[in-house]
């Protein structure tokens, strides 16, 4: 299973973020999620500081992902609503 943040090309200089999910034990291996950001190509310094805020969205998004597939795969989905928040306790507090 791996996800990775890609780039689609970009549009009069504005790329638009997406999320690539390969996951060998679904039906269908390789889906695409788009996200609703994008970074600037040649960015201003403001706009330096939004493509900075879109690519930490975007792995904050990646990284939830994983985890949720991670629960899928080891049962834990199963969990009631307490169990769940404490597992989730246990890996914010890592």
């Amino acid at each position: 299973m791996t996800i990775k943040v890609r780039e689609r090309k970009p549009n009069n200089g504005i790329s638009k973020l997406y999320l690539d999910i390969y996951n060998p034990k679904a039906e269908k291996r390789r889906t695409s999620l788009t996200l609703d950001l994008f970074v600037y190509k040649n960015p201003t310094s403001l706009q330096r500081k939004s493509n900075k805020e879109s690519l930490e969205a975007a792995e904050r998004i990646r990284a939830r992902r994983i985890i949720e597939m991670a629960y899928e795969y080891n049962g834990l989905n199963e969990l009631s609503g307490k169990e769940v928040s404490a597992v989730k306790w246990k890996f914010r507090s890592n």
